[in-house]
Parts: C-alpha cells; structure tokens; sequence
C-alpha cells in the first residue's frame, strides 16, 4: 500500500447489539462485525482514498501518450541534421559564411541529433501506461492472491452471517492491480474490510 493510505484512511468502530450478542446470532452485517470487534474504514475515507491513488497512479498520463510519437520526432530530427550537414558541406565556402556561420550550422546540427539521441533514450525507459480505473468484481471472480488475515475475516463474517456478499474494489492499470479493497455487503448495508497491497499478498 502506498503511504496515502495512512493518512487518508480512518476506522470506523462500530458498537455492539446487546441483544444480538445474548442471541448468539446477529441479523445485521454491523451486528456481525461488531461482534467479531472488526472496524471497517470509512466510507468517506475510502472514496478520498480511491480518488487520490487514481490521480497519483495517472501522473504524466500526458507523457506516456505522447511517448509513441517521439520516435517520429527523433527521426525527424536525426534528418534536420543532417540536411543542415548535407547543406553546409555543398554550399561554398563564401557563401555559407554569409548567410550562416559555420560554427552555428554545425552546432545547430549536433544539438539536434543530441536531443533526438536523448529523446530515444526517454521514450526506451517510459513504460507506456493506460488510464487507471477503479472497478469493481464479485469476490468469487477476483482471480488475485488474497492475504491470509483477509480469508480469515470473510470466513468468520460468513460463519456469523451466511448470506453476506463480498465484492472488491481494484485499481486496475496496464493489467496490473493496485490496493484492492474488499467490501462485505447484506441487503442495504456495506462496509469496507479490508486493503492491501496485492504485490505483496502471496
């Protein structure tokens, strides 16, 4: 998980039914995590979360989009310099002197093939990224690894609430996942679990 998440996401304690727990079987999803001294985070919290780790996944979402087009730009470049060489070596000495120095012209041709070598360069180590979205799958088709503290708390949720559903929330970018949360629904009630960071999770 990313730093963001320990100042941006805030637990939230839920109180005990009494009854419930003389009972021995709660009929709420706040019952049941309360019971089992669970505290969900925030719903406010969460969503601030989501929003922050989207923008900081999307940073120089410009620059990977441009990325494809700067190999058509260093070529570009690559023959502007040596149009310049080409002109430079079949132009008259007493003429090129006149309308253009030769030690501009040569300079304007060795910077322009340097920042396309650079500009090669960037675009070799710029991993082109795709826009970062938030989705959201049914725990039965979530295909990534789950921690173990995670599987225990839906085992126990589901042992004191059978009809609970799970559904997880995933940031998903260029196929990767990042901080997945999980979320425990029953009938009108939702509470956020669990996140962790899925690179780690195995």
């Amino acid at each position: 998980m990313s730093r963001t998440a320990y100042t941006l996401l805030e637990r939230m304690p839920l109180s005990e039914d009494p009854e419930a727990v003389a009972r021995g079987n709660p009929t709420t999803l706040k019952a049941a995590l309360a019971g089992l001294a669970m505290q969900p985070f925030a719903a406010a919290s969460v969503e601030r979360y989501k929003q922050e780790k989207a923008k900081e996944a999307n940073a120089w979402l410009w620059l990977h989009h441009a990325a494809p087009s700067l190999p058509h730009l260093c070529i570009g470049g690559y023959v502007a310099g040596i149009f310049l060489i080409a002109v430079f070596a079949t132009t008259p000495p007493g003429v090129s002197a006149a309308w253009c120095p030769p030690l501009l012209m040569g300079t304007a041709s060795m910077l322009l093939m340097l920042v396309s070598s650079l500009m090669l360069a960037i675009v070799s180590l710029v991993e082109v990224k795709d826009r970062a979205v938030w989705e959201m799958v049914p725990y039965p088709d979530y295909d990534g690894a789950l921690p173990d503290a995670v599987l225990l708390d839906l085992c126990e949720i589901e042992a004191n609430l059978p009809e609970v559903d799970f559904v997880v929330h995933r940031l998903v970018q260029n196929r990767n996942v990042l901080d997945p949360f999980m979320e425990a629904r029953y009938g009108d009630e939702s509470y956020f679990i669990a996140v962790w960071d899925e690179t780690y999770a195995a």
